[in-house]
């Protein structure tokens, strides 16, 4: 079992690399870090802790192979968290994140981007819990499926009661683009509380024959025109990225397996 402490704040990422099928990862208070795990090849399950006050950005990005992978991950008062997942294999994906906001103030943004080719099968069932007040969580999904691949998202987020001042939020968006392909968005609430803010939604469709029409009648071809669209998709998650190279990096991955 690998361990990783962060108990000094760091400004620039930290690349986590596959040594044991297990890992442990625990921000000491305060402290800040940024981690980043491309190509998960052999941890199977990860368990992080953030202590009160500490900050992490944490970037998972799949971009070949199978991953199976589960989260168990505690965040404590006044905490943050930032819970970055990119994929875009042809193999099998299987995700299941569980995060618990155990203190008052603290806070989780998730936001997946899938991009699943030829017969891919990719599932992801995530599970937010609030048990105490004043705890925000959003959680944001976008979901490309071509050829004939398949894609499942379950966002799940529960609102105990008693931890009355939360706020919880779920998006999810679908872009099936291969006629053989298929994706399904769950997204549910489970509420108990009544002095709280909660809202979700999915909206899965095709490409937009009206956006397409525009860009095509400004000379793109239909091909160079649906990657504009996708890659609208993906631009969400880059936006957050601060490190270049990185984003660059992603970018061009997702370029190279549009054409």
């Amino acid at each position: 079992m690998a361990t990783i402490t962060i108990a000094n704040s760091v400004t620039q990422p930290l690349v986590i690399e596959d040594r044991d099928e297990k890992q442990l990862i625990r921000v000491l208070p305060l402290q800040k870090a940024i981690l980043y795990h491309k190509n998960n090849n052999g941890i199977r399950h990860t368990e992080i802790t953030l202590e009160e006050g500490a900050n992490l950005t944490y970037l998972l990005w799949q971009n070949e192979g199978v991953l199976d992978v589960r989260f168990d991950i505690s965040l404590k008062q006044d905490s943050s968290l930032t819970f970055y997942t990119m994929t875009s294999s042809n193999k099998s994906i299987t995700m299941n994140p569980s995060i618990y906001l155990k203190g008052e103030g603290a806070s989780v943004q998730v936001m997946n981007v899938f991009l699943a080719l030829d017969d891919a099968k990719v599932s992801c069932d995530s599970f937010i819990l609030h048990e105490k007040g004043n705890t925000q969580s959003v959680h944001e999904s976008y979901i490309i499926a071509l050829d004939e691949a398949s894609v499942k998202v379950n966002n799940n987020s529960k609102i105990i009661k008693g931890a009355s001042k939360s706020n919880a939020n779920q998006v999810a968006k679908g872009l099936i683009i291969g006629e053989k392909s298929q994706i399904t968005a769950d997204p549910n609430l489970f509420i108990e509380e009544h002095d709280v803010i909660a809202h979700h939604g999915a909206a899965i469709g095709s490409l937009n024959k009206d956006e397409m029409f525009y860009l095509m009648s400004r000379g793109l071809s239909e091909e160079q025109a649906s990657r504009i669209i996708i890659m609208g998709f993906l631009q969400p998650l880059l936006d957050h990225i601060s490190d270049e190279e990185t984003k660059k990096e992603i970018k061009e991955d997702f370029e190279h397996k549009l054409k």
